[in-house]
C-alpha cells in the first residue's frame, strides 16, 4: 500500500516534526488505513487514550483519505466522533476511514477504529472536507512569507506533495499567455509516479506516462522542479544548478511557466 504523507512538517503525519504524532498512514485502494500503540503519554486516565488524541487521529486519517480522492488539499469542514468504547494506550489500534461520497467542492469520509485482537470498535467518525484549489492553498503561503521552495522535503517523500502541483496546473493555466501549443515531459526523479507529459495549448492537460516526441524534457530531483515554480530564478540559473537537466527546447519550460498564474502571485520566497 502507498503512503499518503504529504508533507514532513505536518503534525499527524509528517516524519520531520519531532512534536507530530507522524502516523504512518496507507492507501489501500479505497480507503486510509493506520495501525499504531497509543503510547500512555496521551492517556486522559490510567491505560485509557484521551479523547483529544482521538480527535487528531480521526481527523489526520480522513483527511488524508479525502486528499487522495480529491487529489489535492481538502479541509475540514465538520467531523463527528462516536466514542464507541474506551481505546486502550499501548494496545495494537486499527484506523479506516473510507471516502464515501464526493461532489465538486467537498468529500465525506467515513471512519471505522477497531482493537486489533478481539475487533470491538472503539469509536466511528464521519468528517466533511472542502476541497482547496491550489492557487488559494498557494497564496496562504505566500501571505506568511512562505514558498514550496521553502519546504525541506529530505525526511519524507514528496510523491503526494507532486501530484497536487500537476493536478493544480489547469487552474494556474491563463492560456492567452501561452505563444505556442507545448508538450512537455517532466522526469522527477524521486516521486512515483517520475514520467509525467503536459500539453498545452487553450488548456492544459497532465497524464502519467513519457512522450520520445515531446518539444522538451526536464529532468531534475524535486527540489530541482521547485525552482521551476519560482520566477525570481531565471531559467539559465535554473538549468546551471547541479541538479537540473533540460533536454530539447529549453525556451519551451520558460514559456510555459510564463503561463501559470500562481507562479507569479504566490509561489516565490
Amino acid at each position: 500500500m502507498k503512503s499518503l504523507m504529504h508533507y514532513p512538517g505536518c503534525f499527524g503525519c509528517g516524519s520531520a516534526n519531532p512534536d507530530g504524532l507522524q502516523l504512518d498512514v496507507r492507501w489501500d485502494g479505497s480507503a486510509a488505513v493506520a495501525e499504531l500503540r497509543p503510547p500512555a503519554r496521551y492517556e486522559g486516565g490510567p491505560g485509557v487514550v484521551h479523547g483529544g488524541f482521538v480527535g487528531s487521529l480521526v481527523d489526520e486519517v480522513m483527511a488524508l483519505a479525502a486528499f487522495e480522492v480529491a487529489q489535492r488539499p481538502a479541509m475540514t469542514r465538520r467531523l463527528e466522533i462516536d466514542y464507541r468504547s474506551p481505546t486502550l494506550t499501548d494496545q495494537p489500534l486499527r484506523l479506516v476511514a473510507r471516502p464515501v461520497d464526493e461532489s465538486e467542492r467537498k468529500v465525506v469520509v467515513e471512519l471505522v477504529a477497531t482493537t486489533d485482537e478481539d475487533k470491538r470498535v472503539c469509536f466511528e467518525a464521519r468528517g466533511v472536507y472542502v476541497k482547496v484549489p491550489l492557487d488559494a492553498w498557494a497564496q496562504q503561503m505566500a501571505a506568511q512569507g512562505r514558498s514550496v521552495r521553502g519546504i525541506d522535503f529530505s525526511g519524507g517523500d514528496p510523491s503526494n506533495f507532486f501530484r497536487w502541483q500537476m493536478a493544480g496546473l489547469p487552474e494556474a493555466f491563463v492560456p492567452d499567455r501561452l505563444r505556442r501549443p507545448l508538450r512537455l515531459v517532466l522526469e522527477i526523479t524521486d516521486v512515483v509516479p517520475s514520467l509525467w507529459t503536459v500539453t498545452a495549448g487553450e488548456s492544459v492537460s497532465v497524464e502519467h506516462g513519457d512522450d520520445p516526441a515531446a518539444d522538451a524534457r526536464w529532468v531534475s530531483d524535486f527540489a530541482g522542479m521547485q525552482d521551476f515554480w519560482d520566477d525570481t530564478l531565471s531559467m539559465e540559473e535554473i538549468v546551471a544548478g547541479v541538479s537540473v537537466r533540460i533536454e530539447g527546447d529549453p525556451a519551451a519550460f520558460g514559456e510555459l511557466r510564463d503561463a501559470l498564474e500562481y507562479v507569479n502571485a504566490s509561489m516565490r520566497d
